[in-house]
């Protein structure tokens, strides 16, 4: 997850790394919730996000909607894709 404090850019990866979907949600925990929620129907979803101004309320937002959240220092590439890799 690529954090800003409007919007959020997402990539889900399949389990061999390809991109299985990507998009963009407003930085707000019940958007975020939902997000999570959608992608993790029927299986356990882990979210990698960057530490940023924004860190504590998305990482909170996640975990509340029983995802297992994991923290990274700020990626160097604007690549949503390297950023969404846990």
């Amino acid at each position: 997850m690529d954090v800003h404090s409007r919007s959020t850019v997402w990539c889900l990866l399949d389990a061999s790394g390809e991109i299985a979907a990507e998009g963009k949600v407003e930085t707000r925990p019940k958007e975020l919730a939902v997000l999570v929620r959608e992608l993790s129907v029927g299986q356990e979803l882990v979210v990698g996000q960057e530490v940023g101004t924004m860190a504590y309320l998305v990482h909170d937002a996640l975990v509340a909607a029983g995802t297992r959240a994991t923290r990274r220092g700020r990626s160097r590439s604007r690549d949503p894709r390297r950023c969404a890799r846990p």
